[in-house]
Formats: C-alpha cells, sequence, structure tokens
C-alpha cells in the first residue's frame, strides 16, 4: 500500500475513535436500533426493517465504535446490517413450559459478512478508545450457543449503552462543540 494512503487512513481512523464522536456521533443511533428492537420484542409490529443512509466515514465510526475496524477504508457502497432474531421454541423435555420469556439475539452484518462485536469502553473509563473492554458477547451467557457472533439482546444493549448518549444536548454542551460532522448547534 502507498505510504500516503496509509497514513491518511490512520490519521482518519484516529478522528473515528474519538470519544466525542462515538457518544454524539453514532450512540444516537444505535439507540435508536436498541430501541427499535426493544420496541419489537414487546409489540407485534408490520415494521420489519429500518433504513438509514450515511457517509462512509459514519460507517468507520460504527466499526471503530464496536472495535472491529481493520483500518481499510470502507469501500463505496459498503453497509452495516444489524439483525434481530428470535429462538426458536425449546423442542421437548418436561420443563419446557418453565421458560418464561423469549430470549433474542442480535447479529452485526459489515458488507454481508458477520462480524462478532467485542464492545468498546470510551477513554473517559480508563481504557484507550477503540480497544475492547470486555469480550463483549463472547462471555458465556451472552450469545447463543454455539455462535458467538449471535448477541443476546442484552448483551448488544450494554454495548450501545455504553456510547448512548443520556442527554444529547446536554453532552454536546459541556464538551463544547458538537460533532464537527454534523455542523450542528447544539444549544
Amino acid at each position: 500500500m502507498d505510504t500516503s494512503v496509509s497514513t491518511s487512513i490512520s490519521i482518519k481512523c484516529d478522528e473515528l475513535e474519538n470519544e466525542t464522536y462515538k457518544r454524539l456521533g453514532v450512540g444516537p443511533v444505535l439507540g435508536d436500533v436498541v430501541d427499535r428492537f426493544t420496541f419489537a420484542t414487546k409489540v407485534s409490529s408490520p415494521q420489519k426493517m429500518a433504513l438509514y443512509g450515511t457517509h462512509d466515514t459514519t460507517i468507520g465510526a460504527f466499526l471503530c465504535t464496536f472495535g472491529v475496524f481493520d483500518s481499510r477504508w470502507p469501500p463505496f457502497t459498503s453497509n452495516i446490517t444489524f439483525e434481530m432474531f428470535k429462538a426458536a421454541p425449546s423442542k421437548g423435555g418436561f420443563l419446557r413450559f418453565l421458560k418464561t420469556k423469549d430470549e433474542y439475539f442480535v447479529r452485526m452484518r459489515y458488507n454481508q459478512s458477520v462480524v462478532a462485536l467485542p464492545g468498546t469502553l470510551p477513554s473517559k473509563f480508563g481504557l484507550e478508545s477503540g480497544k475492547a473492554d470486555c469480550e463483549g458477547c463472547k462471555e458465556k451467557g451472552k450469545h447463543h450457543e454455539g455462535d458467538e457472533t449471535l448477541c443476546t439482546l442484552d448483551a448488544f444493549k450494554e454495548i450501545v449503552e455504553k456510547v448512548r448518549p443520556v442527554n444529547w444536548k446536554e453532552e454536546c454542551r459541556v464538551r463544547g462543540t458538537c460533532p464537527n460532522k454534523f455542523n450542528a448547534n447544539c444549544v
């Protein structure tokens, strides 16, 4: 790879791993995804899909937020898909009636390839931004048995809540500026 291209990618990824950009740029969108998934578990809805349009910088920020950015800039027409699955009812067994709630799982795909989600923490929690803070969905009980790429909905929520702002306008004001990608006025 040409050195100038490599350098510009590294500089750009450093910008995308910025804590402010994760929380104020990507966090609200991920929060909306979680809210839609949570709503779908409680209410029967005819809506089966939500579509968001973004730029390559946002796709890169999503990948950095989840700690899965591979230092290759997202190519034209790149996409990220979050899929939610409902576990099939257990078969047989005398005690199957004791199962009290449905189980839901979330999987992420980047350009149609399944991505395992390690999860990241913003640097203010004492870790380098963009570094995995835990095993994310790999921990026992946080994924579908036999498939670590299928996070439980609760594990996915835990990952997203780390970057989801509680009050976007207030956090924006405290940090002094909105993410420059949006050219938005926070106040």
